[in-house]
């Protein structure tokens, strides 16, 4: 199997803990140093606070996770995923609303042969306030 395709199942299983609002399965895709930076927030480093900000997200209403790869370049261990999401938010006392926007994902392959995030970055394509 190509990275794409181990890219593509592990991103739909993604998609399925996030709408589940597991939080710590969300953070399981990240390997422990990772950093995320997400957008109007400082640089996030490891597990930890990955899945502290994906509580964050849950609780602000971010209800469902669509995610679709555009591209993936491999180099070495290394993959690099470029992809668009739609994300359904229904913020409390507020109707409900998507998100849409673009990724970029750095995937590497690990010592047990699997794939874990190392950077992830995202951001809306609706222009902020």
């Amino acid at each position: 199997m190509g990275p794409r395709n181990e890219i593509e199942g592990l991103i739909a299983q993604f998609a399925k803990d996030f709408e589940n609002q597991d939080a710590a399965g969300v953070a399981s895709y990240y390997t422990e140093d990772a950093k995320l930076l997400p957008p109007g927030s400082p640089l996030l480093e490891g597990r930890d606070a990955i899945r502290a900000f994906a509580d964050g997200m849950f609780a602000a209403g971010c209800r469902s996770l669509d995610l679709k790869t555009g591209d993936v370049v491999e180099a070495g261990d290394l993959a690099v995923e470029v992809g668009s999401f739609v994300m359904g938010i229904v913020p409390p006392g507020a109707d409900p609303i998507q998100d849409v926007g673009k990724y970029v994902a750095i995937w590497r392959r690990q010592s047990d042969g699997s794939l874990k995030l190392i950077v992830d970055t995202f951001n809306s394509d609706t222009p902020g306030p």
